[in-house]
C-alpha cells in the first residue's frame, strides 16, 4: 500500500485484482509485488489448521457478494477455478440491491475457523431496506 502526497489516487474498478508479496526473512525485505487472479477487496487471510491459507474478500461487481479462495501451497498459487461464493445476492442485474433502487454496499469479510473445523465469515451488507447489517455465513470447505 502506498499513500500519495494528495491521498487522491484511486484504483479503477477493473483493476481491483488482489496483489501479493512475500518475505523470506521475517519481514526485513519483500519480494516484488505480483498480481493474483482473485478480483475483489479488501482481503482477509487465514492460516487454517490444515496448513492451507484461505483468502476471503468482498466481490463488488455483479453479482455483488462475498467470495473466498484457497491456497494449498503457502500462497504460491490460488485455486481460482474453485473460487467459493459465500454470497452473491448483494446486487441484482439491474444494479440495485434486491431490485429496490438502493446502491449496493458490502464487504470487509473476516473468517475464523471454529473448533469443529467449520468456517465462520462475518461481513457487512446493506440490503434493499437501506439499512447496513452485520451478516455472517457458517460454512465448510467440503461443502463449498
Amino acid at each position: 500500500m502506498v499513500r500519495t502526497s494528495s491521498g487522491s489516487k484511486r484504483i479503477p474498478q477493473e483493476e481491483k485484482y488482489l496483489f501479493q508479496t512475500h518475505s523470506d526473512d521475517g519481514g526485513k525485505t519483500w519480494s516484488e509485488v505480483s498480481k493474483t487472479e482473485m478480483w475483489g477487496y479488501p482481503p482477509h487471510l487465514l492460516l487454517l489448521s490444515s496448513g492451507d491459507v484461505l483468502c476471503s474478500y468482498g466481490y463488488r461487481r455483479v453479482p455483488y457478494g462475498v467470495r473466498a479462495c484457497l491456497s494449498r501451497d503457502g500462497c504460491a498459487t490460488w485455486e481460482i477455478a474453485d473460487e467459493i461464493v459465500l454470497r452473491d445476492d448483494g446486487l441484482t442485474t439491474d444494479g440495485t440491491v434486491a431490485g429496490k433502487g438502493t446502491p449496493a454496499d458490502l464487504g470487509y469479510p473476516r473468517t475464523v475457523e471454529l473448533s469443529d473445523g467449520s468456517l465462520f465469515t462475518v461481513y457487512y451488507m446493506t440490503l434493499g431496506d437501506s439499512v447496513t447489517h452485520v451478516a455472517a455465513t457458517r460454512w465448510a470447505l467440503d461443502q463449498a
